[in-house]
């Protein structure tokens, strides 16, 4: 009599004795827990397709968007390329901002690349600023979601030892996050102001280089530049 596996139901096993039908049993029974097994690891909870944003946020060091811009900027090359697109600053005049980046760190205050997108999960943001005949010696700065008071977020003042150069601002995370936004960071110095516009989301934070493949600064007009003052132009 050839031996089967006991299926559900029976209540009986074979009559002849032998343990071929507990051989194939128990494999069977192996291999059905084995293929449980994997569909149970194969098959997570489903999602959204969004991640946390904190486990979402990648450092300048180890992130795998916009790292690659990432590099420092000799002081007196970057003097180079600012004196190239506006000419010496000489103090002339009322205060202004001339130029204005967000970026994802300062060096000695110095940006290390251009910013128009942060991961929520960053902390702190970083501000880059060239400016003119700033005669307070302060630079007030504050980050806002939306248009009204109510929608500042993050604030911060700059100590200036100079009426004319750049500064680098750094903007602390708020205890309860950033959230996804459309941001401004607004910049005001006597009577300048410049709003630096940007975006938060659950995206890497997205960078772009300002040194060239052949080792020159370029710096373009950053995205999304206002400046305002009360008389003197940019």
């Amino acid at each position: 009599m050839s031996s089967r596996c006991f299926r559900f139901g029976e209540t009986s096993i074979p009559e002849d004795g032998s343990h071929q039908w507990v051989r194939l049993c128990f494999g069977q029974v192996i291999l059905a827990v084995v293929l449980v097994m994997m569909l149970v690891v194969g098959c997570g909870e489903p999602t959204d397709g969004r991640t946390d944003p904190v486990e979402q946020t990648q450092s300048p060091e180890t992130g795998t968007s916009g790292v690659e811009g990432k590099v420092s900027i000799d002081p007196s090359s970057l003097h180079e390329a600012i004196a190239g697109m506006f000419g010496p600053l000489r103090n002339a005049g009322e205060a202004r901002f001339l130029l204005g980046f967000m970026t994802q760190d300062l060096v000695d205050d110095i940006l290390v690349d251009s910013v128009n997108l942060y991961n929520i999960g960053v902390e702190p943001l970083h501000a880059w600023v060239v400016y003119d005949g700033v005669r307070s010696g302060k630079i007030s700065a504050k980050l806002r979601t939306g248009s009204g008071d109510e929608d500042v977020v993050a604030k911060t003042d700059v100590a200036l030892t100079d009426e004319y150069g750049w500064a680098g601002i750094s903007f602390e995370r708020p205890d309860n996050g950033w959230s996804v936004s459309h941001c401004e960071a607004m910049i005001i110095a006597d009577d300048a102001e410049m709003a630096i516009e940007f975006t938060m989301n659950y995206h890497d934070t997205a960078s772009g280089s300002l040194v060239e493949s052949d080792g020159q600064i370029r710096l373009p007009g950053a995205v999304c530049l206002r400046t305002s003052t009360s008389g003197a132009g940019i």
